[in-house]
């Protein structure tokens, strides 16, 4: 912190340019180049208060940021800096975790300060270079933009001094003077000690830095894009009005992402509720991006608001981007100045119509009038194609014991047919294995013919059978004694020596269920 004897203020938002610097501007005016997309505009935010510590109460330092538009500004990630013979930071809306937002016509304050009214979005160390310096309020921006500044010169050391941005509906510019840390505002007209250029607060209760800057801004209020025909052979966008009143125009701008320069509406343009407003391009010099993805915009009049946007991307030919019952389309009906229409796919030849589940084209046929089939053909009338007639061709006669069925027009057997059997007799029953009537017969009515000697009728089948006798039959030779006993007797003992052994096997498998059997015989034994 430097000390010196007098101060003077000076607002950096001076717009006056060196004929160099004005020549760069104009270069980038010129510069017809794409850019994607347009910078935001700067928010209409002000350094509005100022202390700076004195040589006792270095730290007794307060600035405030005001926001002199009319929508809330995030201002997260936002410095303010020092830019003295290097920039030095001084305090950064920052802190993780935390959004930063400054409401309309509402203060942001940074403070050294325990005291603050209020109290402080953000807390610094202080530590402001007091003499011949510059404070800036810089954005977020990957190259920070300074959206604000004020500058000074040779500050009184007895106390912390402050300044204020004033303004009066007149439009003077009140003077500062110095104060202790109590006092965050005063009007006092102690010229002794300086100037700052003031604020002047408009009629709608905008701060402004002059006058001039009181003309109302036209935000077109309601008004929104409808139509983008970028791919077509004459280009043009179409602005729509939804609202219940017409919309006056004037000074409102259109934008598009391939051209710095902008439309701009003239004091007679207007668009009646329910209406529509067409740009063409060629009458412009604004570009639109046919094939790959463009923006276009709409801005109030002081080119700081965005009123509305759409992108678009890889039109077709002869299509438009077109807001369709809220929702954005591409058609191929373009419907400049009239209620936009969504269609999908290029119209058919004449003569042809749209399948919606193909998507293709089919041939139109006419139901009053359908093309003749010529000569021996006809049309079907279920699938509406033609197909030969079967009622003028000459069909050959069915050959002998054949006929002609009537439902598939060809020959058929007359013994096939005959199979389409009438019923039997009442005293018939139909053989289902030979399909022929079969008289029905009683088993007591039936008198069965003798089956002959020898022979019977079995009562099961009721079939005849040859008779079993129970005395068989004398052999043919006589009865021969058994020769060679002694083998036989062998076989015997080998016999019954087998059966032992199998016995004995069965016992030793079945030892434990041969136990369990005889323990329970003994005991039914005990308890009779």
């Amino acid at each position: 912190m430097v000390d010196d004897e007098s101060v003077v203020l000076e607002d950096s938002q001076d717009y006056a340019k060196t004929e160099d610097t004005e020549g760069k501007e104009q270069e980038k005016l010129d510069d017809t180049s794409p850019i994607s997309p347009i910078p935001p505009p700067l928010p209409d935010l002000v350094i509005a208060q100022l202390q700076i510590g004195a040589k006792d109460r270095p730290n007794d330092e307060y600035i405030a940021v005001y926001n002199n538009g009319s929508v809330t500004v995030d201002v997260t990630g936002w410095c303010i800096r020092s830019v003295r013979t290097s920039v030095v930071p001084i305090a950064c809306f920052d802190e993780p975790g935390v959004d930063y937002e400054i409401g309309p016509r509402a203060y942001g304050t940074l403070s050294s300060m325990g005291d603050v009214p209020g109290g402080a979005m953000v807390w610094f160390g202080g530590g402001i270079v007091a003499s011949d310096n510059t404070i800036e309020l810089v954005d977020a921006e990957e190259e920070p933009r300074v959206v604000n500044s004020i500058s000074w010169k040779n500050r009184p050391a007895s106390s912390p001094y402050a300044i204020e941005r004033m303004w009066d509906t007149a439009g003077i510019h009140t003077l500062t003077k110095a104060a202790d840390s109590s006092a965050w505002v005063w009007k006092a007209e102690l010229p002794q000690y300086g100037y700052v250029e003031l604020l002047i607060e408009c009629t709608d209760g905008r701060l402004v830095i002059s006058s001039e800057q009181c003309a109302v801004v036209n935000m077109c209020q309601g008004i929104q894009l409808s139509e983008i025909a970028a791919n077509a052979d004459e280009q043009f966008i179409e602005i729509y009005n939804p609202g219940d009143s017409h919309v006056i125009l004037e000074g409102c701008q259109i934008m598009t992402n391939r051209s710095a320069k902008s439309y701009v509406f003239s004091e007679y343009d207007f668009i009646e509720s329910g209406g529509y407003r067409i740009v063409f391009i060629a009458t412009t010099e604004l570009t639109l991006t046919k094939t790959t993805t463009g923006m276009v915009y709409i801005v109030s009049s002081d080119g700081k608001t965005e009123i509305d946007s759409v992108e678009y991307s890889s039109l077709a030919k002869d299509t438009s981007w077109a807001r369709i019952g809220g929702t954005w389309h591409q058609t191929y009906t373009l419907t400049p100045n009239t209620t936009n229409v969504y269609q999908q796919y290029l119209p058919c030849d004449e003569g042809y119509w749209r399948n919606i589940e193909t998507g293709r084209c089919n041939r139109v046929i006419e139901a009053a009038g359908p093309i003749d089939c010529g000569e021996g053909r006809e049309r079907n009338p279920t699938t509406g194609r033609c197909r030969n007639s079967l009622t003028v061709r000459e069909l050959a006669p069915c050959r002998e014991g054949q006929y002609r069925n009537e439902e598939t027009n060809r020959c058929r057997s007359i013994a096939t047919a005959a199979n389409a059997l009438k019923p039997c007799a009442d005293d018939q029953f139909r053989n289902p294995a030979t399909n022929r009537c079969k008289k029905i017969a009683s088993s007591d009515d039936v008198a069965l013919a003798d089956c002959g000697e020898g022979r019977e009728r079995n009562p099961t089948t009721n079939r005849c059978r040859n008779i079993v006798s129970s005395v068989p039959p004398a052999a043919g030779f006589a009865v021969e004694p058994i020769k060679d006993a002694a083998n036989i007797f062998v076989g015997w003992w080998v016999l019954g020596g087998v059966t032992v052994l199998a016995l004995g096997y069965a016992g030793w498998e079945w030892r434990e269920e041969v136990s369990r059997f005889v323990r329970k015989l003994a005991q039914i034994g005990r308890t009779k």
